[in-house]
């Protein structure tokens, strides 16, 4: 289960494992720095190795005319 919270007007990642009765935080994670609008979340196995990757399009600027596609990879992101 993938879901994006915010508390404090600060944005995280987190990712639980299943079933529902019995949630374990598996991982927890910050989006990408500097970004002032964030969109719809994907997901897939992008380098073929059977796990899927996190890809956020943003935006850095209020006008989106500077966007980005950040893909995160385990625990890096590109």
């Amino acid at each position: 289960l993938f879901l994006t919270t915010e508390t404090d007007n600060k944005i995280k990642y987190r990712i639980y494992e299943l079933p529902i009765t019995k949630l374990t935080l598996i991982k927890e994670y910050d989006p990408p720095a500097d970004v002032a609008i964030y969109h719809l979340s994907a997901f897939a196995d992008i380098d073929a190795d059977g796990e899927l990757e996190h890809i956020l399009p943003v935006c850095m600027d209020n006008s989106c005319s500077q966007s980005r596609i950040y893909v995160r990879d385990d625990n890096t992101v590109s």
